[in-house]
């Protein structure tokens, strides 16, 4: 038996191993990388609106839907936690 053989057989083996598991992380990078990310929590939207606030006036409170009398920015809805 050639010692010689036997080891480059051994040796053949794995570097196929190594090539098998290389190839498997790129196919697993690639699906990952191509996979849509979870979509996110949507907030509750079937909450009452308590009372509309300015984004930059947290302290306007109004009873309906309009511009902020400070900025003029248009109001947001608030809900009621």
């Amino acid at each position: 038996m050639n010692t010689e053989n036997t080891s480059s057989g051994a040796l053949r083996k794995i570097i196929y191993i190594i090539a098998a598991v290389v190839l498997a992380a790129i196919v697993f990078a690639v699906w990952r990388a191509n996979t849509p990310p979870a979509p996110a929590a949507k907030p509750e939207t079937n909450l009452p609106i308590a009372s509309w606030t300015c984004p930059m006036h947290p302290e306007i409170h109004l009873p309906a839907a309009g511009k902020c009398p400070k900025c003029g920015m248009n109001l947001i809805p608030e809900k009621k936690p």
